[in-house]
């Protein structure tokens, strides 16, 4: 199981820290987007600037946590 976790923990390092990046760095094709767009709508391009900051923090912080169970769990490192 350690590879598995290991690996959904990378993947979530990996959407949070896109997620932070896009927010950070206000990419037009980003926000343009037919899923981005919603939030952009209702609640405005810094607002959903900051949604996607939060978010990414979020997704972060629990690959953190999931990461930190396994490294616990099975001593490695």
């Amino acid at each position: 199981m350690l590879n598995v976790n290991l690996l959904t923990s990378g993947i979530f390092f990996l959407i949070g820290g896109f997620s932070v990046a896009a927010a950070m760095l206000n990419w037009n094709w980003f926000f343009e987007s037919s899923n981005a767009s919603i939030f952009v709508k209702w609640f405005g391009r810094s607002g959903a600037r900051w949604l996607y900051f939060i978010v990414g923090i979020l997704i972060i912080v629990v690959a953190s946590i999931l990461l930190g169970g396994e490294i616990a769990k099975n001593e490695i490192l």
